[in-house]
């Protein structure tokens, strides 16, 4: 990531609403898994669209066992991997 958008990542978690949550978007290598009929029985062939996505977001105490509060931020970072099946990247 570069300096001047990290900078800009940074700036939004310092300062990040209650209320509101930060995602970023990265599109990975595209692949689909296909079994075959052989020992080894899985591979990689035909591109499809796939996302890399991390949510940046408060804590809250029903699912992290703290809270973010006014005072006090606690920002949570979540990974998530998308696999879609369009092949473009729109």
């Amino acid at each position: 990531m570069p300096v001047w958008q990290r900078r800009q990542l940074d700036e939004l978690l310092e300062n990040l609403p209650l209320e509101l949550v930060v995602c970023t978007c990265d599109y990975s290598k595209n692949y689909l898994c296909r079994g075959q009929n052989e020992i080894q029985s899985q591979y990689f062939d035909v591109n499809k669209a796939s996302l890399y996505k991390l949510l940046f977001c408060h804590a809250s105490m029903a699912c992290d066992r703290r809270e973010s509060k006014l005072t006090e931020a606690v920002i949570i970072k979540e990974h998530m991997f998308v696999i879609s099946d369009k092949p473009v990247q729109d």
